[in-house]
């Protein structure tokens, strides 16, 4: 993991900083050494290194880097702020506040969505009405009219089940530690190092928690922020973009050192200009990339592709992409909407049967991260080999970890190691084609020899429910487009092997030599949620921003498809993204 001056300058730092980040600066190779840096300095073997990131799958993705080099995790703690909120606030402090002392199970994200919908469908509000859940920190109503009352509803319908939702973690954490001025301390005491990736995704009530922490002990924390305001897609979901004096104000900081990746080393710089073009005002970006001179590919085809032909068109580029040597890997078709993708797969498989594809973000697992039940799926769904070696007996250590902390269950003798637990795992077997039939069968098994009584075991009962009832869900929405072999799920675990298929949002942080973008129409690119609720300056905002990350995963060729032949709900034709439209680009012919 060699760095450059740049990146060197970031991981060296000493005292609290934020690093502006441009795509393909290497801003996740800073962040892991930085992480491993702070885990040769700590002093004793309770302090703990925390990694903060946007979702599991970053987590996993510092994890399994140590992993390859060989880096003892053991003081280190990566994942969502929303997982950090349980297991370090509100599972064990829970009888500090009244609402969690008698007991309290998280709500899948699948059993909210319905919820709400039900109620809006019941108050009359239609699937484009919004809706907030983001609570600010007074925990008041942060809607008004008719969805102030859908809110109000929905929060009944969640405390009488005894369930919270991702935004009550929050701001119940948030609460339990400004109420308990010692519980910050306590868990600051034990933190020398916070790092915080993609800072400008984090919500308000994320920033309230991580400053109630910093300032139990403020002297002995260091802070180390990643990220690029260029990059923030997720505004509507209530991320804040902070400016590195706002960052300072709010943990009450003399200051923080801001400093700056923006050398690329993942573009030609025909693409890097390309991109820069879309977000004007992002500065000069220099790419470093051995390649950086070539000319590459940039061609936008407007309007000019009909949807019935558009498997046929995208077959074709994929072709040329691999009669030029470029793997499969390497190559990468996404959209805004997962539905378009699904569809689009289908066929291009049939235009290309001799063609692996690995689709990530369709699997049927692929939303349940956040449940226990994955957290044993990918340990039956992986095999034994060299490269995951380290990796699934960490799975399993924290497996053993969450049943006997969070589900109280004692594991047997016989399962009561990450070794054991590994060897039972390799010899259970099932006949079982289909991914949902095999993983019930290896789940009932684990469970007959761990001595595990679901009648006994009410929240692991619900998430062992939710688990399987999300994953049907997703097949039945895909209309037997979401492939659900055995096979088909064990590649959510695998590297890439084939021509990769996700949405906008999947590929954030990823690169390939080779990307495919369709769908790029106003309505998706920004949302229509986004034009509905929005100011126009917000839907433009929102627009130049999914298009500069999706345009900056391209290391030397990229393709824009905005086609013809789709209809909204009026039945009135999709345009092209304004945004997109109106880019003044010689494109290649």
């Amino acid at each position: 993991m060699s760095l450059s001056k740049e990146q060197r300058d970031a991981v060296d730092f000493d005292g609290h900083v934020v690093v502006t980040a441009c795509p393909g600066s290497g801003k996740t190779r800073v962040l892991t050494r930085r992480v491993m840096r702070g885990l040769n300095e700590l002093t004793s073997r309770h302090q703990r290194i925390i990694a903060l990131t946007f979702t599991n799958r970053a987590a996993d993705e510092i994890q399994g880097r140590l992993d390859n080099l060989d880096t003892p995790t053991e003081c280190l703690w990566a994942g969502t702020i929303h997982s950090f909120a349980l297991e370090w606030i509100l599972r064990p402090y829970a009888p500090y506040a009244e609402v969690l002392r008698n007991g309290f199970s998280v709500a899948d994200e699948h059993y909210t969505g319905q919820i709400l919908e039900e109620i809006k469908g019941a108050k009359g509000l239609g699937p484009y009405d919004n809706v907030s859940t983001v609570r600010p920190r007074t925990g008041a109503n942060p809607n008004s009219g008719d969805a102030a009352e859908v809110f109000d509803l929905y929060k009944q319908r969640l405390k009488s089940e005894k369930l919270l939702d991702y935004d009550d973690i929050l701001y119940l954490a948030y609460q339990m530690l400004l109420g308990n001025p010692e519980v910050s301390e306590t868990i600051a005491g034990v933190m020398p190092l916070i790092c915080v990736d993609e800072v400008q995704d984090i919500q308000d009530l994320q920033y309230a928690i991580l400053s109630q922490i910093v300032h139990g002990e403020r002297k002995s924390n260091t802070l180390f922020f990643v990220g690029d305001s260029n990059q923030s897609i997720y505004e509507s979901l209530g991320a804040l973009t902070k400016t590195p004096a706002e960052i300072a104000a709010e943990f009450g900081l003399d200051g923080i050192e801001h400093l700056q990746l923006a050398e690329n080393y993942r573009s030609t710089q025909r693409i890097v200009d390309y991109f820069t073009l879309i977000r004007p005002g992002t500065g000069a970006i220099k790419s470093l990339a051995d390649y950086a001179g070539e000319l590459g590919t940039i061609k936008f085809h407007n309007q000019t592709i009909h949807r019935e032909a558009l498997a046929r068109s995208i077959a074709g580029i994929v072709r040329e992409s691999l009669s030029l040597g470029t793997p499969a890997s390497d190559i990468c078709i996404l959209a805004p909407h997962w539905t378009h993708v699904i569809s689009l797969g289908r066929s291009l498989i049939t235009h290309l049967p001799d063609v692996d594809f690995d689709a990530p973000g369709l699997s049927p697992l692929h939303s349940a991260r956040d449940n226990i039940w994955f957290k044993v799926a990918r340990l039956f769904l992986t095999s034994p080999s060299h490269n995951l070696t380290r990796t699934r007996y960490r799975w399993a250590k924290e497996l053993i970890a969450e049943l006997e902390n969070t589900a109280t269950i004692r594991m047997p003798d016989t399962l009561g190691t990450p070794r054991l637990l590994l060897r039972f795992v390799n010899s259970t077997t099932s006949a079982h084609a289909d991914g949902l039939p095999y993983l019930r069968e290896v789940f009932s098994k684990l469970m007959d020899v761990a001595g595990i009584d679901m009648a006994l075991h009410v929240d692991l009962a619900g998430a062992h429910s939710a688990f399987f009832e999300k994953a049907e869900s997703r097949i039945t929405k895909a209309a037997g487009e979401m492939p659900s072999k055995v096979e088909s799920l064990r590649k959510l675990f695998r590297s890439p092997t084939g021509v990769v298929i996700n949405t906008c949002h999947g590929v954030k942080g990823e690169e390939y030599h080779t990307v495919i973008a369709f769908g790029l129409l106003q309505g998706y690119v920004p949302n229509w949620e986004v034009i509905i609720n929005g100011t126009k300056s917000q839907a433009k905002e929102q627009a130049s921003k999914l298009l500069y990350v999706i345009c900056s995963r391209a290391k030397k060729r990229l393709y824009l498809i905005s086609e013809n032949g789709r209809e909204t709900q009026s039945r009135n034709p999709y345009q092209t993204s304004e945004v997109l439209a109106r880019v003044n680009y010689r494109y290649d012919d």
